[in-house]
């Protein structure tokens, strides 16, 4: 300031000045115009920007979260739904177990022999296990599908060289190959199969690393299956037993001296009322 001017003209150069700038209205006095506002704008604008992408990069993470929630409790939904619709479908398995010689397939071909004598019609498939002796000594076992083929199971002797390298159950030695070939073409799923018997799901059968994913396959097809596992004379039941008598569909029968014949006419009953029963037979013989 100039040491002439008098506070009067330093008032009127002040407010000339600041209405070149559009900051006084000389009607109005000092008012904010669309610069300041633009200026304070813009400033407040900096400062909120940082502010602001925090917040929408929050809000968009809860988002994407909540999103994932909702899938997860509609994926998991989904499964429960697919399972129970799975299980609505999934095929009855009747499970025979006993003690060795109490006479699991015995009962097995009673009930195989009077089914077809029921209802020539039906369409059975499977196979059936059976010793073989040479001068009254058990040497082996055999595998025998319903319609008559044969295969070896397992024997005492060593057929080949190569039979060193077959896996062992206690004495016997196992015949992957000779078993799969006989059992395997019997559990292929066919559309007008009524139920498949197998006996037995032991230790022996799952040496074939085919055999048992055949089974559940059999079991996802609705068909029912009547079937045979053995009781450990030592310890538990091998995993595959375990997680066949878990199964939803099944129904265990045990089989002991006293109640043979009794489990025969219950386990018929069962049977005649899941499949085809035009004149069916009515007791066992």
């Amino acid at each position: 300031m100039n040491e002439w001017e008098d506070d009067k003209s330093l008032e009127l150069r002040s407010k000339s000045q600041l209405w070149a700038v559009g900051i006084w209205q000389p009607d109005r006095g000092p008012k904010k115009c669309s610069k300041i506002e633009q200026i304070e704008s813009d400033y407040n604008e900096k400062l909120r920007t940082p502010f602001i992408c925090i917040i929408y990069q929050w809000a968009m993470a809860m988002a994407m979260a909540m999103a994932m929630e909702l899938g997860s409790v509609s994926a998991a939904h989904s499964s429960v739904q697919r399972e129970r619709e799975t299980m609505a479908d999934i095929g009855k398995c009747f499970i025979v177990t006993g003690p060795p010689g109490v006479g699991k397939t015995t009962l097995i071909m009673r009930l195989y022999e009077s089914l077809k004598r029921s209802n020539p019609n039906l369409k059975l498939q499977g196979f059936y296990s059976q010793e073989i002796r040479r001068g009254g000594e058990r040497v082996g076992f055999e595998v025998v599908t319903l319609d008559g083929r044969r295969g070896r199971l397992a024997c005492t002797m060593i057929p080949s060289p190569e039979a060193r390298q077959w896996p062992s159950v206690g004495k016997y030695k196992v015949d992957v190959a000779s078993f799969e070939s006989v059992v395997l073409p019997e559990l292929k799923i066919r559309e007008d199969t009524d139920l498949f018997i197998i006996d037995e799901v032991g230790k022996m059968e799952l040496y074939s690393s085919y055999f048992f994913p055949a089974i559940l396959n059999i079991l996802q097809s609705n068909i029912p299956v009547l079937a045979t596992v053995p009781i450990p004379k030592f310890g538990k039941d091998v995993p595959a037993v375990v997680r066949l008598k878990n199964h939803p569909g099944a129904t265990i029968f045990t089989l002991d001296q006293s109640n043979r014949d009794a489990m025969k006419e219950q386990i018929y009953s069962q049977l005649v009322e899941m499949l085809r029963k035009p004149t069916l037979y009515t007791g066992l013989d």
